[in-house]
Parts: C-alpha cells; structure tokens; sequence
C-alpha cells in the first residue's frame, strides 16, 4: 500500500527523464523471419517550446520523434522524417505512454487521430530482469498493441511490441 502511495506522488517526468543528452541503449530481439539481435539507441538532442509547450527531440532507430510532458501525461509524437526533424505541426497526432497517476489497476486511455481508442492498463512489479540487470519497483503498461516496463530515474526499460522486443542493456541519465 505504502509503494503505491509513493508512486502516485511521483511526477510522470522521473519515468522518463527528458534530459538533453540522456541515451538509453536497447538490445533488439526481432523474432519475424530470422530471429537475431540488435543493438539500437534512443538520445534526447534537442529541447523547444512551441505552443507554449515543452517538446524534446528524440533520435531512434533512426528517426525522429517529438516528446512532452502535457496534463501529466508522456506524449510520444510519431515518426517526423518527412518534417526533417522539427517540431511537429500537428500536435493533435499522438501516443500516451504514461499517465498520472501511476496506480495498479488504474487505467487511462485516448483517442489516435484516426479514431481508434487505445486503452493502457497500469500494473506494477516488484522485480524485473533485462540485459541491463535487475530493476525493482517496474511500472508496467499494458495496451492491445503490447506492453511497456519504465523505472524511476531512468526510463523504458523493456518493451514487448509485435513484431520486436527490446531490454536495456545500458542508459546515461543527467539531473
């Protein structure tokens, strides 16, 4: 009860630490065809404000993608190649990865610009191993597309997404 009466005073931003210069390197393992692994990295380079909003750049797996923090919650803007990198002009087009507050058995969803609601759920695990270790305290959220594990101070730390899923093996985070 105590773990998640803390967790839900936490800011949505110690989840995922926007930071310029924080990197965050992933193993890939994608299993469609021939099963192999891959190394991938995601770095924030750039933070603008646009709209009276905050908005961090962030490179991964080759693209470009546009991160908040907005009504406590982590937006993720899609892929803006075709924009080269800026900011994107279509604010309305995004995903949620996390909401306040973070709660076993809460559940938050939104509506994609194309209509289709997505429904998280929230769950929490005491312990989760990866590439990159053990972590404690894990939050997990779980949509029909797959789920995510983030931990305080640091960030995603595992991913299971058809058709690939991603462990950290190793991240740089700055205060």
């Amino acid at each position: 009860m105590l773990l998640l009466l803390l967790l839900s005073q936490t800011g949505i931003e110690e989840y995922f630490p926007l930071n310029v210069g924080n990197k965050w390197v992933y193993q890939v393992y994608v299993p469609v065809l021939e099963p192999h692994f891959s190394f991938d990295s995601m770095v924030v380079v750039d933070r603008k404000a646009f709209k009276g909003e905050e908005f961090y750049k962030v490179l991964w797996g080759g693209r470009t993608y546009w991160f908040s923090y907005h009504n406590n919650e982590l937006r993720v803007y899609p892929s803006s190649d075709s924009l080269r990198g800026n900011i994107p002009f279509d604010t309305s087009d995004y995903d949620v990865w996390l909401k306040l507050p973070l709660e076993s058995g809460n559940v938050f969803s939104y509506t994609k610009k194309n209509k289709y609601k997505i429904v998280c759920r929230v769950s929490t695990e005491k312990n989760l191993y990866t590439a990159g270790g053990e972590f404690k305290n894990c939050i997990r959220v779980s949509t029909m597309m797959g789920d995510m594990w983030f931990v305080k101070g640091i960030g995603v730390i595992k991913m299971k997404m058809s058709p690939f899923d991603i462990e950290i093996v190793r991240w740089n985070i700055s205060d």
